[in-house]
């Protein structure tokens, strides 16, 4: 048997190692259905719950539910983007057409570098669809209902309270505790919410530098 060339051992080894991070890509899609179905899960209880037995003071810890989801999903996210630009760039662009050559493209007039083709044809055909982010807008959605629904809760409890005026001196705790825990989830909406489009933007900005092309801005 012909031993192996370095050429092809190096081409093995990066194909491995495209496949290992094709599939925690997959992996980690899996995981955000499951924390999706999850977090959809624990909402409707507690609304359930809340609504049922008006017990609405629920409402003000459901976004701490939603908020450990929305950082987990930021997290994972940042993972998958870094990884599918590392295997358009480095992978495709950059070490396959060094083992095995370029392809000429024969309707443009440079070469295509793009040897591992599905990430590429998703970013040329499928990031104009407005569908592929329809997941990222309903985990928005799922994320920020309960916030509000902790601010309607608070409405909810300072109209109970009139016409009542309260002294100065007597302070309304559970009031006083219940606009601080929504000044937080406040803060951490607007936080969380900027993090992702800087995410994006991120990504979307070293494409375009690199590529000349970049995912669409939502």
């Amino acid at each position: 048997m012909t031993p192996k060339s370095l050429d092809e051992r190096r081409l093995e080894a990066i194909l491995v190692e495209y496949g290992h991070l094709r599939s925690e890509i997959i992996e980690t899609v899996k995981l955000h259905l499951q924390l999706y179905t999850l977090l959809l899960s624990a909402v409707g209880v507690s609304l359930g719950y809340a609504f049922v037995n008006k017990a609405y003071e629920v409402f003000l810890v459901m976004p701490v539910v939603s908020f450990a989801f929305f950082y987990r999903w930021l997290w994972d996210q940042n993972s998958i983007m870094g990884i599918s630009y590392y295997q358009i760039v480095e992978i495709e662009r950059k070490k396959l057409p060094v083992l095995i050559g370029y392809v000429k493209n024969g309707s443009k007039d440079d070469y295509e570098t793009y040897w591992v083709g599905w990430q590429h044809f998703w970013n040329d055909n499928m990031l104009k669809n407005p569908l592929p982010r329809v997941h990222v807008y309903a985990i928005l959605l799922m994320f920020i209902l309960p916030v509000l629904f902790s601010i309607w809760r608070t409405l909810f409890y300072i109209q109970s309270l009139l016409p009542v005026s309260l002294p100065i001196t007597n302070i309304d705790w559970s009031l006083a505790i219940q606009i601080g825990l929504n000044c937080v989830y406040g803060i951490l909406l607007i936080h969380a919410l900027l993090t992702y489009r800087r995410l994006y933007s991120y990504y979307t900005g070293r494409y375009k530098k690199e590529l000349g092309y970049g995912p669409k801005q939502q």
